[in-house]
């Protein structure tokens, strides 16, 4: 299991929208129903990548920032590497 929280402008707004995920599937196809509010099938969410974003712990929120890209764009981030 791990967490994930949208990219936002200010640390407290992004934690507002923190959920927990058991798969990189499941945050995907989440992913895909949010980017289809705004038009379906425009971004493939299946795309989904990780990179470590910053060094070591984020002393803000005891995380190990992992950036989530969806078709090379910044979504948001995990709280650690997922494994499936």
């Amino acid at each position: 299991m791990f967490k994930y929280r949208e990219f936002r402008d200010y640390i407290s707004d992004s934690m507002k929208t923190v959920r927990e995920f058991e798969t990189i599937k499941e945050l995907a196809d989440h992913l895909q129903a949010e980017v289809d509010k705004y038009g379906p099938e425009m971004i493939d969410c299946s795309k989904i990548t990780f990179e470590k974003y910053g060094e070591g712990i984020d002393d803000r929120i005891g995380w190990d920032d992992y950036a989530v890209y969806v078709d090379g764009c910044l979504f948001g981030f995990t709280d650690g590497m997922p494994n499936d």
